[in-house]
């Protein structure tokens, strides 16, 4: 039996007799829950990016991320803790910096988390204006 079959249609797919509780797979594709615009807002991405194509896209997030390690060596009292390595570079930098910046730099505009160091996922939307709104603001950061 596959999980996608489902046995029942509607309502009943809330009733699932594996899990009481839990609803079905098969509720997950029913009429009524799906989100057309969710969809639409997937395929204009899907389509942006591969107009864009995917070594604009990778050659962009490289550059920005380069200027925010320059930056934050040349600039900052943080260091990078992130590795050098071409073969594994993904768009996510992580920077030995206290926990407390976080907080500091949501207020100001800049998203990011905390995991072992501050960590950025530098995307191709971003541009050098943005790198240099978050060198001003690690910075003028105080402990």
């Amino acid at each position: 039996e596959s999980i996608l079959a489902s046995k029942v249609r509607g309502y009943n797919t809330f009733k699932n007799p594996r899990k009481e509780g839990q609803p079905t797979l098969g509720e997950y594709f029913e009429p009524g829950h799906q989100d057309l615009l969710a969809f639409k807002t997937l395929a204009f991405q899907v389509n942006r990016f591969n107009e864009l194509g995917f070594d604009q896209i990778q050659a962009q997030i490289h550059q920005l991320k380069s200027l925010v390690r320059q930056g934050v060596e040349a600039e900052t009292n943080y260091s990078i803790r992130t590795p050098l390595n071409p073969h594994l570079e993904s768009g996510i930098l992580s920077i030995d910096a206290p926990k407390t910046v976080v907080s500091y730099l949501n207020q100001n505009g800049i998203v990011c988390s905390y995991n072992r160091g501050l960590r950025l996922g530098i995307h191709f939307y971003n541009n050098e204006a943005d790198i240099k709104h978050l060198l001003t603001l690690l910075k003028s950061f105080n402990v």
